[in-house]
């Protein structure tokens, strides 16, 4: 089960970088700031992520 979270908090580290990634490319490419939607997803994202991590200490 702990496993589980682990797995879970890498696949969730991924989702920020990729957030981050397509923010970025839309700063670059379109000279934006992200918006809202994105600074949302990514909070969502780093909160779940951190959860899970800790989750994963717990359970150990």
């Amino acid at each position: 089960m702990a496993d589980l979270f682990f797995y879970l908090g890498i696949l969730l580290a991924v989702g920020v970088v990729a957030v981050l990634g397509v923010a970025l490319r839309q700063l670059v490419r379109e000279k934006k700031s992200m918006s809202r939607g994105h600074y949302s997803l990514l909070i969502a994202l780093c909160v779940a992520d951190i959860a899970s991590f800790f989750m994963y200490a717990w359970l150990q």
